[in-house]
């Protein structure tokens, strides 16, 4: 046997051994390491089949062995190997394709039998050429086996009598493989229909008439191999296609995503240099009022000075003014008449007096309300019932509405509308303005233990408070499991855009806040 090669043989097989085969999903689905004839057209001269990635070394040891290694004869006739490699893109050190090309060669012509491809990325096998009927018929059960047995060198081959009938058989005409002789009619047709040769016996006309035969089979095999690497390669090309547009969707969120945080990062950036503006302008103000404050004190203090002077000249003159008046009594007592009587009377009228002026004012309305600056447009009438008084107690704060009620008896009171807490939040932190709404509460129970208490949330703000006020309200939510009668009110029909900072705008609580407190 002759053997060409194009490229080395690596005898160690290494390099055409991968970890994983490329996955092709588009490709036509053949057998693992068996031949069937129906999958390609017959007109196709070609067959196929795979192999796994443990067993393709094994099959390209034994085609080298089998058909690469010793030169095989039959008479006249050699069996000529050529071995070609195509070296894989990403690596040059691995191999991506194994041509083995089979052909006859005698003293005057040259004859290819068949072309062994080996898909070494993918583990497809595929055989191309005019006698792949012969080979699959004859030559692959005898490698099959010799795969199975994993035959390390050419030392255990048996089949060198096969190859001979193998080549013996691929090298006689054509007519004596295709005719049938066990049909003698047909012959006998054939025989009286053809006319009669005008020199059977001319060799050069069967030569080359044999020669165009090959070379159209060769033509074939080529054909069809070309067009399933340019199908492979349109795959391919698709799949990174496919591929590009995914990461261009990807890159194309990812840009949106960007400029949506930018967007949202520039208005951070705009709302950070207004609070900038806003603090400068507070700082100059503080200023202001700290040097106004520092000027009255310091004419607060040199105007007391003449005065305290003035005070002390106006005592020591006094002191000298005042005449020195004896201070004993000159008139004895009158002991008929009984003194204590007179004492026992202003006693009694002092004490009078006195409870007069400490007794507690008393307010007989059924329905009373504290509240801060938030109810200057309140209407009593719509908080009440028909036939039913209302008193509204104007309180800044909380603790100025626990005075109140520690001033004034509430004897026919059945309903307490609490709305104070507006201007606590400015001084005072959440937990003591908290404490002091139960101390309140605390207050209108110990008086009214009857009453109901309505105990409304804090109106929503349009200043940096807004927050403190939620959280407050949050508190407040909370109250009403700690006492008896106390209902909290959450004003969710109101919002910031009828708000001025920490004020109702004109009418709005008139038209809203007082509605919803009749309701309640």
């Amino acid at each position: 046997m002759a053997l060409a090669l194009t490229t080395r043989v690596d005898l160690s097989f290494s390099r055409y051994q991968l970890d994983e085969f490329k996955k092709n999903t588009k490709a036509r689905q053949v057998p693992f390491e068996e031949i069937d004839y129906s999958i390609y057209k017959t007109t196709s001269n070609c067959i196929a089949f795979t192999t796994s990635e443990e067993r393709i070394t094994t099959w390209i040891k034994t085609f080298y062995l089998h058909y690469c290694a010793e030169a095989i004869k039959d008479g006249g006739t050699t069996l000529k190997s050529t071995w070609d490699e195509t070296p894989a893109q990403n690596d040059a050190t691995k191999s991506e394709k194994i041509s083995i090309t089979l052909s006859t060669e005698d003293e005057k012509t040259q004859v290819n039998i068949v072309t062994i491809i080996i898909y070494c990325s993918t583990g497809r096998i595929q055989i191309q050429g005019k006698s792949l009927r012969v080979w699959g018929d004859s030559e692959f059960p005898i490698i099959k086996d010799l795969v199975d047995q994993n035959v390390r060198n050419t030392s255990n081959f048996t089949s060198l009598k096969n190859i001979q009938s193998f080549l013996k058989t691929v090298s006689q005409p054509p007519m004596e493989n295709e005719c049938d002789v066990t049909n003698p009619a047909i012959i006998t047709v054939i025989t009286e229909d053809l006319p009669p040769l005008s020199n059977p016996s001319n060799p050069c006309c069967e030569k080359s008439l044999t020669t165009m035969k090959n070379n159209m089979a060769d033509l074939e095999s080529s054909f069809v191999s070309f067009k399933q690497e340019i199908f492979k390669s349109y795959e391919d090309l698709k799949h990174d296609l496919t591929s590009k547009d995914k990461e261009i969707n990807m890159l194309k969120k990812r840009i949106g995503s960007l400029e949506a945080t930018n967007e949202l990062l520039r208005k951070d950036n705009i709302e950070l240099n207004s609070l900038s503006k806003k603090q400068k302008q507070i700082e100059k103000k503080v200023s202001n009022t700290i040097d106004q404050y520092n000027k009255l004190k310091k004419n607060n203090e040199e105007n007391l000075t003449p005065q305290t002077e003035e005070s002390l000249q106006y005592s020591t003159s006094t002191e000298n003014v005042l005449p020195n008046i004896p201070t004993h009594n000159i008139f004895s007592p009158l002991n008929e008449e009984n003194p204590n009587h007179d004492i026992s009377i202003n006693i009694s009228q002092s004490l009078q007096g006195e409870t007069k002026k400490a007794s507690p004012k008393t307010l007989d309305t059924e329905t009373i309300i504290l509240c801060d600056s938030n109810g200057r447009k309140l209407d009593p009438k719509l908080l009440s019932c028909p036939n039913s008084s209302t008193e509204y107690l104007k309180c800044r704060t909380l603790e100025s509405a626990n005075q109140l009620i520690n001033q004034y008896e509430f004897k026919q009171t059945k309903t307490f509308i609490v709305h104070v807490g507006t201007n606590d939040i400015e001084k005072l932190p959440i937990n003591k303005v908290t404490d002091q709404t139960r101390s309140l509460l605390t207050s209108i129970g110990n008086k009214n233990p009857e009453a109901r208490i309505l105990l409304s949330n804090l109106l929503p703000r349009s200043d940096e408070l807004l927050q403190k006020a939620q959280n407050l309200n949050k508190n407040f939510l909370q109250i009403p499991t700690e006492f008896k009668n106390v209902t909290n009110i959450e004003h969710t029909n109101l919002n910031c855009s009828s708000r001025h900072q920490s004020y109702m705008i004109k009418n709005t609580l008139t038209t809203k806040a007082s509605r919803y407190l009749q309701r309640t």
